[in-house]
C-alpha cells in the first residue's frame, strides 16, 4: 500500500517573534505545543523522545515537524476558508502519512463533473437524526474502505428502521472480504465491493462493533460469531453516476448517508475546521474512503459544503491533537464543478429490500441548517 510521495519544496515562513494567537495560527490551544517541538511532544508522546538510542530519529522528526509547522502557520496566516493544525500527524511526511492512513490510489474512470445548480441546494444533515455512526480511528492501516462500507451499512439500517444507529464492524470486512472482491485488508479496497460481499456472503449485514472489535491489522475471518450478524435490510449496492452532483445530492437526501472516495492531499492531513476548498487534488486518483452525511450553507465562506465523516479518530486522551472538526471535514460543494477531490467520482449506497423505504424522519434532514 506504500505510495510514491510528492516532493514538496516549502518556502520559508518567518514566524513573528511577538506573541500571537496559538489557536488561530497553529490550530492548537497550547502555545508551547505550537512554538516548540518538545512542547508538542508533551501532548503527543513518542518513543524516540524517551530513549537516547533513538536520538537520530528524534532529530529527523523534529526537522519534519518544523517543515510541517511552516506549512500550517503559512496557511493559517492567509485567511483561507479553512484552518489547519499541528495535530498528532505533524511529525510525519506526507509520504509516511499516506503509507499509514491512505490507500493505493484507485483510478476512477475519466469523469465529466456535472454540477447541480446551487440555487436548488437544500440543507441535509443525517447527524441530527442519529443516523451517523460515532467517529472511529482506523489506526495505521489502510482500511478506510472498510470503515466507509461499515458506516454506510450502519446508517442504512438506522435510516430504514428509524432507530438509533448501530455501529457495525469494519474489522469483519478487513478479515472476511477476499482479495477476489478487490479488497485487501490494510492494503486498501473498494467500499462498494465490500458491501456487495457482505450482502451476499455475510448474511446480509455485519456483526456489531463491540462483538467484532477493531484491531487495525489483517486477521482471519471469525466465522464463529457470524450468527450475531445484524441484517441491514438491503437488497443490493447502487453505484452512483460518476461526477453527477445532482444525483449525489438527490440520493443523499432520499436514502441517507453515502460511501464516497477522495483524493486526500497533504493539506487534508492537517485539516482542522472550516470549508476545505483546496483544488490541488484530482477527481480521478482516489486514495481515501469516507462517509458523506450532509450538506449545509456556511455563512462565513458563503459557500455550500459537504459534511463528511472521517475515520482518523478524535483527540487522544483529551489532548489537543485530534484531526478535523470533531473527526469530520467540510468540503466546498461548489468547487471543481461540485466534485471536489472526486467526492462524486466513486460514490455508492444501498438499495432497500422494501420498495418505499423513505422513513418519515428523513424529511427532518432537509430542514437542518447546521450540524449538531
Amino acid at each position: 500500500m506504500y505510495l510514491p510521495g510528492l516532493c514538496l519544496i516549502l518556502s520559508l515562513f518567518v514566524v513573528p517573534t511577538q506573541a500571537y494567537d496559538c489557536t488561530e495560527l497553529c490550530g492548537l490551544k497550547s502555545c508551547a505545543a505550537c512554538q516548540d517541538f518538545d512542547g508538542w511532544l508533551k501532548s503527543n508522546p513518542r518513543d524516540y523522545a524517551e530513549h537516547a538510542s533513538l536520538h537520530e530519529e528524534y532529530r529527523y522528526r523534529r526537522e519534519v515537524w518544523n517543515r510541517n509547522r511552516e506549512l500550517v502557520l503559512r496557511h493559517n496566516s492567509e485567511g483561507r476558508s479553512y484552518s489547519m493544525s499541528l495535530n498528532r500527524f505533524a511529525d510525519l511526511t506526507f509520504e509516511e502519512f499516506s503509507a499509514r492512513r491512505l490507500m493505493p490510489r484507485q483510478k476512477s474512470d475519466r469523469v465529466s463533473s456535472l454540477p447541480a445548480d446551487p440555487e436548488t441546494f437544500k440543507p441535509i444533515n443525517w447527524h441530527i437524526n442519529g443516523f451517523v455512526p460515532q467517529v472511529l480511528d482506523q489506526g495505521d492501516c489502510g482500511s478506510c474502505w472498510a470503515f466507509s462500507a461499515a458506516e454506510t451499512m450502519s446508517a442504512h439500517l438506522a435510516y430504514t428502521t428509524g432507530q438509533p444507529v448501530t455501529t457495525l464492524s469494519p474489522q469483519e470486512l478487513v478479515d472476511c472480504v477476499p482479495n477476489s472482491f478487490n479488497c485487501f485488508g490494510c492494503a486498501g479496497g473498494y467500499p462498494s465491493r465490500a458491501m456487495e460481499y457482505a450482502l451476499a456472503h455475510l448474511q446480509g449485514g455485519l456483526v456489531r462493533y463491540p462483538n467484532y472489535p477493531y484491531v487495525g491489522q489483517n486477521g482471519q475471518c471469525n466465522t464463529s460469531i457470524l450468527n450475531q450478524t445484524v441484517n441491514v435490510g438491503a437488497a443490493s449496492v447502487y453505484n452512483l453516476t460518476a461526477g453527477s452532483q445532482r444525483e449525489l445530492l438527490y440520493i443523499l437526501s432520499t436514502t441517507g448517508p453515502i460511501s464516497v472516495a477522495l483524493d486526500a492531499t497533504m493539506n487534508f492531513q492537517f485539516y482542522k475546521s472550516g470549508v476545505f476548498d483546496d483544488t490541488s487534488c484530482t477527481t480521478t486518483d482516489l486514495n481515501h474512503a469516507l462517509l458523506l452525511y450532509g450538506l449545509y450553507y456556511d455563512p462565513l465562506s458563503q459557500r455550500w459544503a459537504y459534511m463528511v465523516r472521517n475515520s482518523w479518530g478524535l483527540d487522544a486522551d483529551g489532548n489537543d491533537n485530534g484531526w478535523g472538526d470533531q473527526g469530520d471535514i467540510f468540503l466546498d460543494a461548489q468547487a471543481m464543478n461540485g466534485n471536489i477531490c472526486g467526492i462524486s467520482s466513486m460514490a455508492s449506497t444501498l438499495r432497500s429490500t422494501t420498495p418505499n423505504h423513505l422513513h418519515p424522519m428523513g424529511r427532518q434532514a432537509e430542514r437542518a441548517t447546521v450540524r449538531s
